[in-house]
């Protein structure tokens, strides 16, 4: 991993760490919930807790790693096809993302899901054969129905059904 690389991890963990902490300290102030045993707050204080945790442990092997890389020059030299590739990458991720938010109301969560895992994770794998196919389908149908079984059952938090009703 190049300088600039870890650097930008490191400073992208002291971002996200300062955004979790502001998101567990305005949860905070939520009016707890007289209906629900789970609040409004639960899940942004949840969800603050585990990037600011995150965000300490990608600071922590940051810093490590930049004490041990060595200055590459090669890494001003980056490549314009490098470059147009990443590009490709994130608007294709993003094109997904924002697919996923379109439908994920009207198809509901499970078969939204589904879908944007498969296609996410079919364009991201390299050398996709029939056995990887498989697994990836298999991944993309379960992670889907074990989330939503875990929101139903122990969170009481019902997700959106969707037009299917499953």
């Amino acid at each position: 991993m190049t300088k600039s690389a870890v650097k930008g991890n490191l400073y992208a963990g002291i971002v996200f760490l300062l955004f979790g902490m502001a998101m567990v300290y305005g949860a905070m102030n939520f009016a707890e919930s007289q209906i629900m045993e789970v609040g409004p707050e639960f899940f942004p204080i949840l969800i603050g807790s585990v990037m600011a945790g995150l965000s300490v442990i990608l600071i922590l092997t940051s810093a490590i790693q930049l004490r041990s890389v060595r200055p590459v020059k090669s890494d001003q030299n980056i490549s314009q096809a490098e470059r147009k590739s990443t590009v490709k990458h994130v608007v294709v991720i993003l094109g997904l993302l924002t697919l996923y938010v379109l439908l994920y109301i009207p198809l509901g969560f499970r078969i939204s899901s589904m879908m944007f895992l498969m296609a996410k994770m079919c364009y991201l794998a390299e050398n996709l054969n029939l056995r990887k196919i498989i697994v990836l389908a298999i991944i993309s149908v379960s992670v889907p129905f074990l989330v939503h079984h875990i929101f139903l059952r122990f969170l009481h938090f019902m997700l959106p059904l969707g037009i299917f009703n499953i």
